[in-house]
C-alpha cells in the first residue's frame, strides 16, 4: 500500500491507497456493507458544563434517574436501528473524498453513525440535543443525496423551533414573521440569519452577548436598538430574553 498522510496535523483522515494486486481485488469485490457491533454499555447521555473563567468545558457524572434511564434506552434503540441499515451519501467519489479529506474545512467522518444526547449546560432540563451522525456535519446542499438502504431521504426542517416551542408552552400564538423586526424590508437572508442568531443567543446564552460590529453594520442598527426591537416584537416572552443582554 501507498500511504498518503493527507491528514497530518490538519484534523483530516489519513488515506490508505491500494496499489497493484490489492487494487485489483478491491475493483473486483466492490463496496460491501458489513455488520457493525454495538456497545450497549456505552454512555450515551452526556452532561457537560463550562468553566467561564478557564474557558474550558468539562464532563460531569451522568445521574442515575428514571428520566436518564429512559433517554439512555431511547438513544440505544436509535443507534441499534442505524447500525442495521446502510446510510450513505449517493454522491460521486470525488465529492465524498473531498468531505473525508476536509475540503473547505468541512470534515465528515462516515464512521460516525450513532448518536449521543449531550446536555451542555450542566443540567438535564437544559439542552439535550442529539449529536454524532455523520449526516449532521454534511453541508445542507448535499443532504438530499443521503440514502438509507438505497432509498432516497427527505430532510424535514422545523422553522423557528425555539420560539415556537416557547410560545406554545405558554399557550401563546407566535407572530407570523418572528424574525421580522422592520429592519429587513428586502428579505435579505443574511440579515435574517443574523437576527435569528441574536434571538437564539438571547434565549440560550448564559452571559452577556453581542453581535459583531460587522453584523450590526449589516443590520444598520446599534446593539441597544436591536435589543429594543426584539423585546418589542416578542414582548409576550420578554422575561425569557432577559438572561443575556446586549453590550451597547
Amino acid at each position: 500500500m501507498d500511504i498518503a498522510p493527507s491528514g497530518r496535523g490538519l484534523n483530516r483522515a489519513s488515506e490508505l491507497i491500494a496499489s497493484k494486486r490489492l487494487l485489483r481485488v478491491f475493483n473486483r469485490v466492490g463496496r460491501v456493507w458489513t455488520d457493525r457491533t454495538y456497545n450497549d454499555c456505552a454512555e450515551v447521555v452526556i452532561v457537560r458544563d463550562r468553566d467561564d473563567f478557564l474557558d474550558e468545558r468539562f464532563t460531569l457524572p451522568t445521574p442515575e434517574t428514571a428520566a436518564v434511564k429512559f433517554m439512555r434506552a431511547e438513544v440505544h434503540d436509535i443507534n441499534r436501528w442505524t447500525l442495521r441499515h446502510a446510510i450513505f451519501p449517493f454522491l460521486p467519489d470525488p465529492v465524498v473524498a473531498g468531505l473525508m479529506r476536509g475540503k473547505d474545512k468541512i470534515f465528515v467522518n462516515f464512521n460516525n453513525i450513532t448518536y449521543r444526547r449531550i446536555f451542555a449546560r450542566g443540567q438535564l432540563d437544559k439542552g439535550g440535543r442529539f449529536f454524532g451522525g455523520w449526516w449532521q456535519q454534511t453541508p445542507s446542499e448535499l443532504r438530499p443525496y443521503i440514502r438509507i438502504d438505497d432509498e432516497p431521504t427527505v430532510e424535514l426542517d422545523f422553522g423557528t423551533t425555539f420560539l415556537t416551542i416557547l410560545y406554545s408552552q405558554r399557550g401563546l400564538t407566535i407572530p407570523s414573521e418572528p424574525y421580522d423586526l422592520g429592519i429587513n424590508p428586502d428579505g435579505d437572508l443574511r440579515k435574517r440569519s443574523v437576527i435569528k442568531k441574536y434571538i437564539a443567543a438571547r434565549l440560550n446564552a448564559r452571559k452577556l452577548y453581542s453581535l459583531s460590529k460587522e453584523e450590526l453594520a449589516l443590520l444598520g442598527v446599534t446593539g441597544e436598538k436591536l435589543r429594543q426591537l426584539v423585546e418589542q416584537k416578542h414582548h409576550q416572552i420578554a422575561d425569557a430574553l432577559e438572561v443575556a443582554l446586549v453590550w451597547t
